[in-house]
């Protein structure tokens, strides 16, 4: 394959109706924003191949082109190692089985009313795949492999286990993995009974478990899905339904992780909320308790903001607060939690360092060095007033409310300060 020519990703589009063309490159540029190459030929595609070989993430190719009627343009980018989904204006079982073979991501029927909107969601499917855990649970080696590679070709990172035993490890050392199948039988633990297991370590919004069985049994079924399994797969099973319920059930997992997003960010900043911050920031002390180490917790308000807003409107006000809320995030580590709590006003939950005061008094130094500038050519400089407690409280709520009393002092002595509360009531 050729050298890689360009730092971004690509989509590579092999389909000669210029009509077609444009109506996937539109839908799939909506769901994946990367650049789209398109070729009508094969002689096209080899061209693009050769520039930006190693840059396509995926490819959807058109299985018939005027100089590649054989299906030639779908072997070429499979042969280059790229994610690919073929498309084709007709189907006989005798051509399911040719396309079926060879190592493609899904074939679509061009004539079906759904097909451009099945190829872009499949396509950004594809490319959410690349940083998602897969783990496959069975003692035959042969099978678990099968299942293995066809997960491999979505493009899914794929562990295997031979046991529950093993399957259990696996999952204490990667708590990330989004999908696990598991077989029936197997020794020492059946799938049920590691099904039961797992889903107490994984909630249904964390990781969907199918049950996998070769039985005719319909009990096992039953008992998969009381167990916490999400889904049941019987074998044999047709390539085609096998890959369906892996992107549906993938699928499921995004719309639950973007409503839980939707519920626990600020729409504006996208900072944790309130309902966040108090519910987190418990566990968050919690864990300080067990791991005997203090907490910081801080309340910071930008000054004057009413001002800004009267002065220069809402736009000004709305990026004094993201540009506030960016600098929040770049100053402190992922661990430490970080919220807007309403209006001007923001909330940090962090490890208490050795002089709490000065991790504060750099973020207020940050903040001051930040200028907007308006549309209509004036600029604002921002300060912020910060109130902040350090130990273990009694609780987050009577943390926060410590440090809001500390803030108050600070807006009472001046504002554009840092102030630390002299106790914690409870500790």
């Amino acid at each position: 394959m050729a050298s890689l020519s360009a730092s971004t990703s690509r989509i590579l589009l092999i389909e000669d109706s210029r009509m077609s063309g444009r109506m996937l490159s539109t839908a799939i540029g909506k769901r994946t924003f990367l650049p789209i190459d398109v070729a009508e030929t094969l002689a096209d595609a080899r061209r693009l191949l050769e520039q930006h070989g190693n840059a396509y993430r995926a490819a959807v190719v058109d299985l018939v082109l005027p100089d590649a009627p054989e299906g030639e343009a779908v072997d070429l980018v499979c042969a280059n190692h790229i994610a690919t989904i073929v498309l084709t204006g007709n189907i006989s079982e005798q051509m399911r089985d040719r396309i079926v073979a060879k190592p493609i991501v899904d074939y679509v029927l061009k004539q079906t009313v759904s097909a451009v909107e099945y190829v872009a969601n499949l396509v950004r499917r594809v490319i959410a795949n690349q940083s998602l855990k897969v783990l496959v649970v069975d003692d035959s080696d042969a099978f678990r492999n099968y299942l293995c590679r066809l997960l491999q070709v979505h493009r899914l990172q794929v562990l295997g286990a031979v046991d529950g035993a093993n399957a259990q490890e696996i999952m204490r050392e990667h708590p990330d993995i989004r999908l696990a199948l598991v077989d029936y039988e197997m020794p020492g633990m059946n799938g049920v009974q590691l099904t039961a297991s797992l889903r107490t370590r994984a909630s249904r919004a964390q990781t969907c478990i199918i049950g996998v069985t070769g039985s005719d049994n319909p009990y096992i079924g039953a008992q998969f899905l009381k167990a916490g399994a999400d889904d049941i797969l019987r074998k044999p099973f047709l390539v085609e339904e096998f890959y369906v319920r892996i992107v549906n059930h993938l699928d499921t997992l995004d719309h639950i992780q973007l409503m839980e997003q939707h519920a626990n960010r600020d729409y504006l900043t996208n900072l944790y909320n309130r309902r966040y911050l108090y519910k987190h920031g418990e566990a968050l002390l919690a864990r300080a308790r067990r791991e005997q180490r203090q907490l910081a917790v801080a309340v910071i308000d930008i000054d004057y903001f009413k001002r800004i807003n009267d002065s220069h409107g809402h736009e000004a006000g709305d990026r004094a607060l993201t540009e506030v809320a960016r600098c929040l995030e770049q100053s402190l580590p992922p661990s430490d939690l970080v919220a807007r709590m309403g209006g001007e006003e923001f909330c940090i939950v962090a490890n208490c360092p050795f002089d709490p005061r000065a991790l504060f008094e750099n973020i207020r130094q940050r903040i001051g060095g930040i200028e907007i500038h308006l549309a209509s050519g004036q600029s604002v400089r921002l300060t912020v007033s910060v109130g902040v407690v350090a130990g273990l409280g009694e609780s987050i709520e009577r943390m926060i409310a410590a440090a809001d009393a500390a803030l108050y002092g600070a807006k009472q002595a001046g504002r554009d300060r840092v102030m630390l509360a002299a106790g914690l009531a409870g500790a």
